[in-house]
Parts: structure tokens; sequence; C-alpha cells
């Protein structure tokens, strides 16, 4: 269905989502006003206020409400930076549970900008606040997980920590940390607990024997990597070894293969191209959510789509592409955001397509289903508007609006796809280019080119820049946004 058959929305844009001098200072007051509904409502329009990260920090410090300080702790994963970490930090030392455990969630989320605090962290006089670090870091998503854990059993000599770090290491449990599992019994001999605790980790790794058995090498390592890269454009450095040798290892044994060398001359054959694209699917999980980088969309109904309308003619089609479209919260956010806060769709036809390599993802996406944290920057009125509640708590997008995006298997790299996504207006390829090398960014990005539409606009990721692989696109920054536009010419 086009989007533009759904017609004008009632919603503002500028009640929801724009916040003046004026309107951020009421937002404050009313964060700190007797009445939890409007602290609430305060919180979530903080994550869109310029000065949401000055103060939400100090207002969270301050509620006890339990649902009102959930949401505050939302927006700050909206809003969060390494600055905004550091002041964040202290609560780890916090008496106030709720808070602290709070801290702990919101970090666990944010692995990049968290780990650079972690070996201080672990090293510090308190050791509550290492037992708290190690709560962060066992369920973080980072390859230096098990390095972190094995530097507290070798080193620490607080009985709890050791404990804490030794529950963490079992679901990372290797053969090669017998050595380090075994001293820990010897530091601590009168410790039966911990005793008990390192026997519970070396039963995981006699159970992992057969799995390292498979022998993951690096000349190995580097003969999937390389098979990889040259069928997807994705390049996994090193800092990426523990995560893809664990996925490999797994689909070795799903297969009923006894070693690598047999799994990868299975895995290079054509009629292998099924186990293929499971092993695609398992190396490209990502977590997204809606209304993510908020600014891209805003630029998009501010001032993109009016550049780009001026220069066609009424009733002409729209096309926006969202690649890749991982679990569907972008595309979908494009589509709700059109809906919402462009008062021209109705006078346009809008297409909206969106890409992926991995076929799980794109299953998900046709399903429309999403939990509610996925959905914490959506306004409740939209949530109500557009989505349906289920009886497990998730929601699922109303049928109208999953019927809206077209999704389909592709990738940017292969030239077979590129047929399906021609005369492109905006592109939203965001935080794809970071996992490519110079090579495939250079060509991704010339293929970018090649299908926008002149005057068509790119928009990458915050840690993208489009100056540093090619000088073909003009620079716009529109409010706190950078775009990359195709010369009209």
């Amino acid at each position: 269905m086009p989007l533009y058959q759904w017609g004008k929305s009632s919603l503002s844009l500028g009640s929801t989502h724009s916040c003046t001098g004026n309107r951020c200072d009421d937002l404050i007051k009313d964060a700190e006003s007797a009445d939890p509904a409007r602290r609430r409502q305060a919180a979530l329009d903080l994550a869109y206020c310029r000065n949401g990260k000055r103060v939400l920090p100090e207002i969270v410090l301050k509620e006890r409400h339990v649902a009102v300080r959930e949401t505050m702790f939302d927006s700050l994963l909206h809003l969060v930076d390494a600055a905004m970490v550091e002041r964040l930090l202290p609560m780890l030392r916090s008496n106030d549970a709720m808070l602290r455990n709070g801290a702990i969630e919101l970090f666990q989320q944010i692995p990049e900008l968290f780990a650079p605090h972690v070996s201080g962290l672990l090293a510090d006089d308190d050791s509550d606040v290492r037992i708290f670090t190690i709560n962060v870091i066992q369920h973080l998503h980072h390859t230096m997980v098990p390095s972190w854990l094995l530097e507290v059993i070798r080193h620490d000599r607080h009985v709890n920590v050791v404990a804490a770090a030794l529950n963490a290491l079992a679901d990372f449990a290797r053969p090669n940390m017998v050595g380090d599992l075994l001293a820990v019994k010897k530091r601590f001999e009168d410790q039966p607990y911990l005793h008990f605790a390192v026997d519970t980790v070396m039963s995981r790794t006699k159970r992992g024997v057969a799995i390292d058995a498979t022998g993951i090498t690096d000349s190995e390592f580097e003969s999937f990597r390389d098979l990889f890269y040259a069928r997807t454009g994705i390049l996994f450095k090193e800092n990426k070894r523990y995560f893809v040798d664990k996925r490999l290892i797994d689909r070795i044994h799903k297969t009923g293969h006894q070693s690598f060398a047999d799994y990868f001359r299975y895995v290079r054959l054509a009629e292998s191209a099924h186990e293929f694209q499971i092993l695609t699917n398992v190396m490209t999980v990502n977590e997204t959510y809606f209304f993510r980088d908020d600014g891209h969309f805003k630029a998009m109904v501010h001032s993109m789509l009016d550049q780009i309308v001026a220069n066609k003619r009424k009733g002409e089609m729209i096309r926006i592409w969202s690649v890749p479209s991982s679990t569907g919260e972008e595309p979908y956010s494009i589509a709700l955001y059109l809906l919402e806060y462009w008062p021209k769709l109705s006078d346009w036809n809008v297409q909206i397509i969106a890409s992926d390599i991995n076929t799980e993802v794109l299953e998900r996406c046709n399903k429309g289903i999403y939990s509610k944290h996925a959905l914490r920057f959506v306004p409740q009125p939209l949530v109500r508007k557009y989505f349906a509640e289920l009886a497990n708590g998730e929601y699922q997008i109303n049928l109208a609006l999953r019927k809206s995006v077209n999704f389909f298997l592709g990738s940017i790299l292969d030239a077979k796809y590129q047929a399906d996504v021609q005369h492109v207006d905006i592109i939203f390829c965001r935080n794809l280019l970071i996992y490519f090398d110079d090579v495939s960014r250079k060509q991704a990005v010339e293929t970018l080119y090649g299908l926008l539409n002149p005057g068509g606009f790119v928009l990458l990721g915050s840690m993208e820049s489009m100056s540093r692989i090619s000088s073909r696109f003009q620079i716009q920054k529109i409010d706190s946004s950078l775009v990359y536009q195709k010369g009209l010419v």
C-alpha cells in the first residue's frame, strides 16, 4: 500500500518532538512537579530537549517513583554520550538499589561507551563497585568480557568479587581457562563456596572440550573472514574473533561436521547456499529501536522532503530506502514520521523499501512485532494509534502500516539486487559502512550515488563520515544532523 493513502495526520511534530527555550524550561519544571504522570511525560519529552543531557542526570537522582525513574533512564539512553557516562558512573556507588540497578541496565546497553571504564572500575577500592561492574559486563556484548572476568579471578582478593566473576564466567567457559580456575581453588583453600563455583565453571569447560577440538586456528579464521568478506562485504576484525569463533563452532556442530576444514569445504559449495544464509543470519544480528537517532527523521520531514518535491511534479513517486533494515524499526519509524509529521504526504506517492542480508530479521520485519523496550521513544499516543498490544506484552504494528513497507533480501554490494532500488530520493544507510573495509565502503558509496536521483540524500550513522570515502556528495547540516546530497546536475 502506498503510504500516501493514509492521508494527513492531526498530530503536531512541534508539540511532541521539538523544544524551544520556554518549552524546555516548562519541561524541567514538570519533571520536578508533585504529579508522577507529569514527571513521566516530562522525562519522555526531555529526551528531545536541547537541555535534556544537562538536566536529566540530575533529576533522576531525586526521583523516587519507580515508573517515572524507569522512563528517565530510557530517555537517558536516548541521549547518552561519553561525557554523560562519566556523570552516571557514580551511581554504581549509590546506596539506592533502584538507582544503581537502573544505571547497570543502562550501561549494559552501551558497550562501546562503557568499555573504556571497565578496567578502572574493576580496580576500584570498593568491592561493591567491582561487583556491580561485573553485573554490567556479564551482559555486555563486547569481545573483552572473558578477558576482564579472567583478570578478576586471577588478581582480586575479595571472595565475593571473585565469586561474582566466576558466576559470570560460566557463560564463557573454555578449556584454556582450567589453569586459572585451579589457581582460584589454591588461593582460596578455605572457601568451599568458591570451590563449588569453580567446579561449575570447570564442568562447562569439559562440555566445551569437544567444541574447542574443532580448532578454529588463526589461518582458519582468516579463511572464513575472507570468504564472508567476499560474499557480504563485511570484514571481521580481530576484536570480533571470540564471537565469530563461537558462532562458527555452533554451526559446525549443528551441521554434523567434525572439523572446520570439513565445514568450510561444505559452506563454499553452491548447493550449500542455505547454510551460508544461516551463517549470515547468526553473524549479523543487531539490536535497534524505534526513532533511533531521530535527528535524521526530523531532518527528513523538516527539510529534505521539501527540497526533493521542489524538483518533482505533483503526484510523482518519492522513494525512500532503508538499508540495512535490521528488524524493521528504522523503516517503520520513517513511515510513522511521514504519517505524523509531514503535512504534504497526501499530495505525494511515497514508497518505502527496506533490505537486509539476514532472512531472519526480514521475517521479523514482516511480522512487525516488537518489545515494549523497542518502543520506549515512541510517544504513547502513537503507540496506541499504530500498535496493538499482544497477550505476551509485546506490540504489533498494524497491518496497513506493515503493508506500506516493502522488505526484500539483498546486499548493497550485489549488483543483481540493485534493479529493485533504482531512482531513490532518500537512503538511510546508517551503521553499515563501519563493518566494511575501505574498498567495500567506496564500492558501497558509489552504488548509493548511482541509485540516487539528482538532489537525493544519503544519511549515515553517527560514527560514519562520507568525507573520508567520497567527495561526490554535498554536505548539508539540517538542525543538528549532517546529511549528504547528490548534486542536481
